[in-house]
């Protein structure tokens, strides 16, 4: 998607694969993510039945990816959702860093 975007990704990954990323690579794109933060992201949410049947050999202990998930809701929200059959892909904003006193 950068490709057809002309879009900047400031982590080293060009995507995240669930059940085959370990706890130091989330940590890595955290790290990534933060340093230089993008406006736009896009979040493919995908049930880990989905993930199975399409990568079989995934880890089911690692399909949540629960770090990198906490970290994307807690700075991004969702501003438009596609679903589909086998997930959905939602693109997400920045939040603000303006503080309202």
């Amino acid at each position: 998607m950068y490709y057809f975007l002309d879009a900047r990704n400031p982590t080293y990954y060009s995507f995240m694969q669930p059940g085959m990323m370990t706890a130091a690579d989330q940590r890595r794109v955290i790290g990534e993510l933060g340093a230089a933060p993008p406006r736009w992201l896009i979040y493919e949410n995908f049930p880990p039945e989905a993930v199975l049947v399409f990568w079989p050999g995934s880890d089911p202990a690692r399909l949540s990816m629960a770090e990198v998930n906490a970290y994307l809701h807690a700075h991004y929200h969702p501003v438009d959702t596609v679903a589909g059959q086998w997930g959905q892909v939602e693109v997400m904003q920045k939040n603000s860093t303006v503080s309202v006193p």
